[in-house]
């Protein structure tokens, strides 16, 4: 199913309802924002750039690499200081590297506390 604004395909339904399911199967609530950082990478922006950057960097936290009718949907058009924070991977869906090596980290730290915690269940200690 494809959903269209106008003449604008937004976005294909049943593959970004496909990637979401996936995304969920290894779904992390919540992500570090570390403030610092975030306000210096932002300080060329504008406050509305600013709110597009943050809720694209939820998007993909929640949902996985973006396609390109869901970041111009965020963005409202193609906003060229938003996308230049976004890197697209070889199937051409954008990404932060920055909220990709948090993704990637979380994951790491939750399979070694699980580790640990068969650990001793299992009475290994």
């Amino acid at each position: 199913m494809r959903i269209y604004k106008g003449n604008n395909l937004i976005t294909s339904a049943m593959t970004t309802t496909n990637r979401r399911q996936d995304h969920l199967k290894r779904q992390d609530p919540a992500y570090r924002l570390y403030t610092a950082d975030f306000l210096v990478r932002t300080q060329s922006m504008t406050d509305e750039q600013v709110g597009k950057f943050i809720r694209l960097l939820c998007f993909q936290h929640q949902n996985g690499h973006i396609t390109e009718a869901e970041m111009m949907s965020f963005c409202k058009g193609r906003d060229e200081l938003v996308f230049l924070k976004f890197r697209q991977d070889s199937k051409g869906l954008f990404y932060n590297e920055e909220m990709e090596k948090e993704i990637a980290r979380r994951a790491q730290v939750s399979r070694s506390k699980a580790h640990a915690a068969a650990r001793r269940w299992n009475g290994d200690r």
